[in-house]
């Protein structure tokens, strides 16, 4: 065939493969085909009743505010290896004009071939520290030859000042590089809502401008990690919030939205040198839509779901029938799902701007919205409300929930060592049962939202069906946990009240025959698992911050590879001094 010819057939071909491609596209061929694991089971999504929204439709509370809670509880229980390395480290820590500071924890984190290895101890009067640094595990350590560590330095107000990662020289022993800290220092002010007024229960996220190297101790290896510092605190009946312990930098200071207001422009603060700074935040109630959730008693509900949303013009379908408006979610970026049934759902990843938690008092507050028609729904389980047409700057509304013919727990939660309220907790109910001991392993991250709950007291409204548990949490302390039974028709239980145990600042001194041990390994294990490591100093003392309560296997393994051991009960203390008799055998 010549090149002349060539020209028809091809066009041909190419309006053929064309047409094929228009088939195949309107019959979904380009539909991404979800694996067996993730498919959707069709049959149930037939089986739904009409007009319901999807569940995933609906934001539970911990897609808002994530669980504070991580557990690094190990998998196996601990086997002692008595020939793992371990390095006496010494150095020295100053302020910024070369003074030696005292009371200064130290923590030395090794990498490459001593990657594993780490210790903490403190520095003396004069600023000197020699602390004990040892790997409880070996699987961590790397295949290079290269011994690699740095010193963390951080004090008690959140000033900090690290080393270079540095050249450990063989042997057991090494001088760190010389450390001088910056000081830390507080951020504290006043939020004011937008009369003028206290804005009592603002929630104010505090947050560094750069990230900060600091010393991450929230899994039991602790690391040196460059990220944003962030802290969120709420404000009191006055008005009046403060952060405390960050370290030396600069902040970005907002107020959240919530009832109290907003306020759209971070102020901005700087940390340096020890200097605290005093932020005035003036909350603002723009373009708002605000309001109460309560229950069928009339009474506040917090930790329901409020959300808004638009409706969108109603379609005509295929068959010339009216398709249901579909109600679209605003997030930001537009960021929406369109399901095949037809209605808009909400993206679990867009911003928060057009969801809340309902605060301590049941409060909701959305600002810098659009004039148009608002679809208001609040849900708490399977109980919701809506109202269906809301304009802004219009009264406070009021959803009211059905729950469960009004049945509830309710209580308040202390601190268990002063009996004082504690008003900043995260508050969950958990299906099923389990153990309401205390766990070593559930570490609490204080950079979560702890909602501000007046005098201590919550209210739980809606909770599961069957034996369920309340679960407390708030930074310094253990989680608390409480096992109840299901709750009948009404049932109004009352006097749940829960203590929150402090975590101890422990200090132990392990005698052998009437004689202290200097700079040895010591382990807590619970439930035969390593729950803390740390060594005695050259006093024969060991100090281990943030101790959960319990009772733990105290061990302590000598450099000949002798293990001795001791039964030991951790009190709900922030502080405690306990002496304890080794025995041989591991």
């Amino acid at each position: 065939m010549n090149k002349r010819n060539l020209g028809p057939v091809v066009l041909v071909l190419v309006a053929v493969a064309s047409g094929l491609l228009v088939y195949w596209l309107m019959d979904g061929g380009l539909k991404a085909k979800p694996s067996q694991a993730n498919a959707p089971d069709e049959t149930a999504e037939r089986q739904k009743p009409a007009g319901n929204e999807p569940a995933r439709n609906r934001p539970a509370p911990e897609n808002i505010e994530p669980d504070p809670v991580r557990n690094d509880r190990p998998q196996q229980p601990y086997t002692i290896d008595t020939s793992l390395p371990r390095i006496l480290v010494e150095g020295d820590v100053t302020d910024s004009n070369g003074v030696g500071l005292p009371d200064i924890e130290v923590t030395f984190t090794g990498d490459m071939a001593l990657r594993g290895v780490f210790g903490t101890g403190y520095t003396d009067a004069t600023g000197r520290y020699r602390l004990l640094a040892w790997a409880a595990n070996k699987n961590s350590r790397s295949a290079s030859p290269d011994r690699k560590g740095t010193v963390v330095a951080r004090a008690p107000d959140g000033g900090q000042g690290a080393t270079a990662q540095f050249d450990v020289p063989a042997g057991d022993s090494c001088n760190a590089p010389p450390i001088k800290l910056t000081a830390g220092g507080a951020i504290e002010g006043i939020a004011t809502d937008a009369q003028g007024g206290p804005a009592a229960g603002a929630r104010i996220t505090i947050r560094s401008a750069q990230p900060v190297s600091v010393l991450d101790t929230r899994a039991r290896e602790p690391r040196v990690v460059n990220r944003v510092v962030m802290r969120v605190v709420h404000a009191d009946s006055a008005g009046r919030f403060k952060a405390a312990n960050l370290p030396a930098a600069g902040y970005r200071i907002t107020g959240d939205p919530g009832y109290p207001g907003h306020n759209p422009n971070a102020a901005g603060a700087e940390v340096s040198e020890g200097r605290s700074a005093w932020v005035e935040l003036a909350l603002k109630g723009d373009n708002y839509i605000r309001g109460q959730v309560l229950d069928a008693t009339g009474q506040p509900v917090p930790g329901a779901v409020v959300t808004l949303a638009r409706p969108q013009k109603a379609e005509t379908g295929e068959d010339g029938n009216t398709i249901k408006p579909a109600i679209e979610a605003v997030e930001r970026g537009d960021s929406i799902r369109r399901a095949d049934e037809g209605i808009r759902r909400f993206d679990d990843t867009a911003a928060t701007n057009t969801r809340q938690m309902t605060d301590g008092k049941g409060r909701f507050g959305f600002y810098s919205l659009e004039d148009i028609e608002w679809v208001v729904a609040a849900r708490i389980g399977q109980a919701e409300d809506k109202v269906p047409s809301q304009r802004i700057n219009q009264p406070d509304i009021t959803l009211r929930l059905a729950t469960q013919d009004g049945a509830f727990v309710s209580g308040t939660v202390t601190d268990a060592e002063t009996g004082l309220p504690v008003e900043a907790f995260d508050l969950r109910s958990l299906p099923g049962t389990g153990s309401a001991d205390p766990d070593p392993f559930a570490k609490v991250a204080d950079d979560r939202v702890f909602p501000w709950r007046p005098s201590g007291a919550y209210r739980l409204v809606n909770p599961p069906s069957g034996e369920f548990r309340i679960r407390v949490t708030a930074p310094g302390y253990a989680p608390a946990i409480v096992q109840l039974k299901a709750l009948g028709p009404g049932e109004h239980r009352a006097g749940i009240d829960m203590q929150l145990l402090p975590l101890c600042e422990l200090y132990v001194q392990p005698t052998l025959d009437g004689r202290r041990l200097d700079f040895e390994p010591v382990m807590l294990l619970f439930d035969e698992r390593l729950a803390y490591q740390a060594a005695t100093d050259a006093l024969g003392e060991v100090r281990i911050p943030g101790v959960a309560p319990g009772r733990y296997k105290l061990k302590l393994v000598q450099a000949d590879g002798t293990v001795h051991s001791a039964d030991l009960e951790v009190p709900a203390r922030r502080r405690a001094t306990l002496g304890v008799n080794l025995s041989p055998g591991g």
